[in-house]
């Protein structure tokens, strides 16, 4: 009777013969393993025989190539079919390999004497390095074959990209190479494993609506290597559990994966603002729009429009600093250079209305360069006492992070005199562009753009308006002065527009134009005097004090 046509009883009752030789109970596991890949073997109490040669009763499970057994913990307690059969064969081999070694006394193997045996898949055959016998071979085989059968973890971190862009690089890999995503309840250190979905924007759709979509954190199986364990951790971070005959398949796909996240990102080349999360940075499409009716002065439009807009074309890291009053048309002027730069030169431009999130995205300029950064109100981490923010900042402008990186960074300050002076030197800041308060030109300009298109535009005197404006007016203050003209002309006069309407809306604002010019009065008493003298004697012999909160204090104005 062939073994085909044995029961499975019989099969496995012939493992244990101990008569039987090793080679005949190979043939036997490997038919076992066929019918159980078939779907031909039958659940029953069976005899087994494991690696020590002893009986021990076990179910032989159909469907999912394991052997259920009662104590199973986790997924390294139990081991499937393949598994063991793999440990009997490597037994009964050394065994008999032992057996063969014996009969020629002159023959020696030993671990110093190991060469790798090489096969060819085209021609099925084994290929013996020149000078290894037969018996060497089969030695150096069982070596081969235990320690490819050995599993350990490979690591790999994307460092400096968006959690954006991992998570869209795996939504492409797990597909291609695993067909969907296989869940795991265990990570690759055999532990209960947490499976999380993490919501992330990728852009917006033809209405101006953030597009999201859902990104696995978690672990899941790779079935093509034997059901290995892949971890997926924020901000980008893979580990692989897989035995070490794959390692080269392995390196081939942590290695494509880092060449999807740059080729496939989402994140390269639009207009964003960054958020911390988890360990990493989120990347938040915006639609910064140009202000149509900023008007600048002369200067300062040259400078913008034939210079500093025209140079993003080429590569360089450049510097610049806008500085001006509140109102002067600063952040207009930041976000216009970021989205020219951003549709004519493919940038990417971060915006970043926190001082404080810089240096977190320094390390990430490099991978999406070239770039634009805009930090408004730089002069809340590079003024005051050289502290070890500061440091950070200014070693982080000369360091190796931002060596020959291809960005415009554009910060902007409405206090420059605050400016440390180690920020002030080139290769810190390389241009400085300043922007003024509103002469009676650039007033009358910003009238005329309100009223375009209203009933007795073209009869205003735009001239004589501005001339009644007060003096050192910021460019939102005319803006609300050129508003308030539309509204009262819209609301009290039919939609008409007239130099009145104008010069009644300057009126209303007088008062309050002074009134936003006082300082605030100042508490003069000896107490607070001698409270601020104290204080800052305290802040500077122990510098984490400005963190200190005086709310409930008698001092509660001390540390602003």
């Amino acid at each position: 009777m062939s073994l085909k046509q044995m029961p499975q009883k019989d099969l496995l009752s012939f493992l244990g013969d101990p008569y039987i030789s090793g080679s005949d109970k190979v043939e036997v596991m490997q038919e076992i393993m066929r019918r159980q890949r078939a779907g031909q073997l039958v659940p029953s109490e069976s005899e087994e025989i494991n690696i020590t040669g002893r009986r021990k009763k076990t179910r032989i499970a159909t469907g999912n190539n394991s052997l259920n057994t009662q104590n199973q913990k986790n997924m390294s307690s139990s081991a499937s079919l393949q598994e063991r059969a793999n440990q009997f064969m490597i037994k009964e081999a050394k065994v008999e390999l032992k057996e063969a070694v014996s009969s020629y006394p002159d023959l020696k193997i030993e671990e110093g004497q190991r060469m790798d045996v090489m096969h060819s898949p085209e021609t099925r055959k084994v290929i013996l390095p020149l000078g290894l016998n037969k018996l060497q071979a089969a030695f150096n085989l069982i070596k081969q074959f235990q320690e490819e059968e050995t599993p350990r973890t490979y690591n790999r971190t994307y460092e400096n990209f968006f959690i954006n862009d991992f998570l869209t690089a795996m939504q492409i890999m797990v597909p291609k190479f695993f067909g969907m995503l296989h869940v795991s309840n265990y990570d690759t250190n055999g532990r209960p494993a947490s499976q999380d979905y993490i919501q992330f924007p990728s852009g917006f759709d033809d209405h101006g609506r953030v597009i999201t979509q859902k990104g696995y954190i978690g672990s899941i199986k790779a079935p093509v290597w034997e059901d290995a364990i892949i971890d997926i951790l924020p901000p980008g971070r893979l580990a692989i559990r897989a035995k070490m005959k794959f390692e080269a398949d392995i390196n081939s796909f942590l290695e494509e994966v880092e060449r999807v996240i740059k080729k496939e990102s989402i994140v390269r080349g639009t207009s964003v603002s960054i958020e911390v999360v988890k360990g990493g940075l989120m990347a938040k499409p915006i639609l910064p729009r140009e202000n149509k009716k900023i008007v600048l002065s002369e200067d300062v439009r040259r400078m913008i429009n034939n210079l500093i807009i025209p140079s993003m074309k080429e590569r360089s890291k450049t510097s610049l600093l806008f500085t001006g009053d509140f109102g002067t048309g600063k952040t207009e002027t930041a976000l216009r250079v970021g989205i020219e730069g951003q549709r004519r030169f493919s940038r990417t431009f971060f915006y970043l209305d926190n001082a404080d999130l810089f240096p977190h995205l320094i390390p990430y300029i490099k991978n999406y360069q070239g770039a634009i950064v805009f930090i408004e109100d730089i002069d809340q981490i590079a003024s005051g006492d050289r502290d070890t923010k500061m440091n950070d900042l200014l070693n982080s402008l000369d360091g190796n992070e931002l060596k020959n990186v291809d960005c415009t960074f554009i910060f902007t300050t409405n206090n420059h005199d605050n400016i440390h002076p180690a920020m002030r030197r080139p290769g810190r800041i390389d241009q400085i562009v300043h922007f003024d308060y509103c002469n009676p030109d650039m007033i009358a300009k910003i009238f005329e753009l309100h009223a375009v298109g209203m009933k007795g535009a073209d009869a205003v005197d735009y001239a004589k308006a501005a001339a009644d404006c007060p003096d050192k007016l910021q460019g939102a203050v005319v803006a609300e002065v050129a508003r308030r003209a539309v509204r009262y002309a819209n609301n009290l006069h039919d939609g008409e527009i007239s130099t009145d309407r104008f010069l009644d809306a300057i009126a209303s604002m007088r008062y309050h134009i002074e009134f936003m010019r006082k300082d605030q009065k100042k508490d003069h008493s000896m107490e607070n005097v001698l409270g601020h003298l104290f204080y800052g004697a305290l802040k500077k012999a122990f510098p984490n004090l400005e963190d200190t909160d005086f709310t409930n204090s008698p001092y509660a104005g001390l540390n602003n």
